[in-house]
């Protein structure tokens, strides 16, 4: 009885331990999860700590750059310039002359920056750059073609249409439409070269609505006559030669032919733009906007000048991705009727015509035998 009773004591002993193990085990795991999640509640408070001194250091950055830097090195991007006649540098506030070196620059950086900060700052720079092109030194105006043609080729062509309507706005008289016409190729050149704009993505409607009439106007206006005054043509550079059968060219590689029947078919004269900005009606802008000045010419050399421009926008559209056989079959036929010149009203007006000729040639008989 005795050794029973031991037994049954080192027994329960022997449970109580393993009792007392168990809940220390217990006891050891619950303080090791406390420890690993006031691990994560630190981690998470130095994630969020880093996360808002970026934001702070970013926004400081910004500021930084928006308020200080971006107007010191405009200031510093404008300098005087040296008078042809007596070799002395002037410095007139309305007269200085822009770096394009330092202008790029500004631009890289200002690619890097927030979209608020480029947006706010880069149409004022572009701004600078396009005044100088009324510059009557060569030199001066080699060098902003250039750089004008390196800023949009690397911004793409979201500031095409801001690009050409100020272009339009700022050389309007005399010289200055041979350097409109040249600085229109530059721009659009500057775009069809860009990575952001593969051929056949399109333009928007605005951008178009501006370029075709300024290129049709330097084939067909005031600029085409001085082109042909040999004294303009051997001082200016740009006059002797245009440039905007080319950009017509350019243009029509860059717009989007929509792929659509119903899109095809030209339901009135003036296409709706797409909500989107994306031409899809851009080739009917450009199109229909050669085929007005065609019906209202009254002179062979117009044209002639009309037809050459058609040539070229042929060229434009058989590398122009976007158009398929499919498409220009569907495209072809309803140019071929616009104003009567296909289709039914077409051979109204020519049986109308062949009437009135026969008319003619009896009443001419009659005064004959009279």
């Amino acid at each position: 009885a005795g050794a029973e009773g031991d037994f049954v004591g080192e027994g329960l002993e022997a449970g109580e331990e393993e009792g007392d193990a168990e809940e220390a085990k217990v006891a050891g795991e619950e303080e090791e999860e406390e420890e690993k999640e006031e691990q994560r509640d630190g981690d998470d408070n130095v994630d969020a700590d880093a996360d808002a001194d970026a934001k702070v250091n970013e926004e400081e950055v910004s500021n930084y750059v928006s308020r200080w830097l971006v107007p010191t090195l405009s200031n510093r991007m404008l300098v005087g310039y040296e008078d042809e006649g007596t070799g002395k540098l002037r410095d007139r506030r309305d007269q200085r002359v822009v770096r394009i070196p330092v202008a790029m620059a500004l631009v890289r950086l200002l690619t890097k920056s927030p979209r608020a900060v480029f947006d706010l700052h880069f149409p004022r720079l572009l701004l600078k750059v396009i005044e100088q092109l009324r510059a009557r030194r060569q030199s001066t105006r080699d060098a902003t073609y250039n750089g004008l043609r390196d800023m949009l080729n690397l911004v793409g062509p979201r500031f095409l249409f801001f690009a050409a309507k100020e272009l339009k706005r700022t050389l309007r008289r005399g010289y200055q439409l041979q350097v409109l016409q040249r600085a229109l190729h530059v721009s659009v050149s500057a775009i069809h070269d860009s990575p952001h704009c593969p051929l056949g993505s399109g333009l928007s409607s605005e951008a178009l609505s501006v370029l075709v009439p300024a290129v049709l106007e330097d084939l067909l206006g005031d600029a085409a006559q001085h082109r042909t005054v040999e004294a303009i043509v051997s001082a200016l550079k740009e006059a002797r030669e245009t440039k905007s059968y080319h950009t017509l060219e350019l243009l029509t590689k860059l717009i989007h032919v929509p792929s659509s029947e119903s899109a095809l078919l030209l339901p009135s004269r003036t296409p709706t733009p797409s909500a989107s900005g994306s031409s899809s009606t851009g080739f009917y802008l450009l199109v229909e906007s050669i085929n007005r000045r065609a019906l209202g010419a009254r002179r062979l050399d117009d044209l002639k000048v009309l037809s050459k421009a058609f040539h070229h926008v042929h060229q434009g559209l058989v590398r122009n991705p976007s158009l398929t056989p499919q498409v220009l079959l569907v495209i072809v036929f309803p140019l071929l009727k616009l104003d009567g010149l296909g289709g039914g009203d077409g051979n109204a007006n020519s049986n109308n015509n062949d009437e009135a000729d026969a008319e003619e040639e009896k009443k001419e008989e009659e005064e004959e035998e009279e």
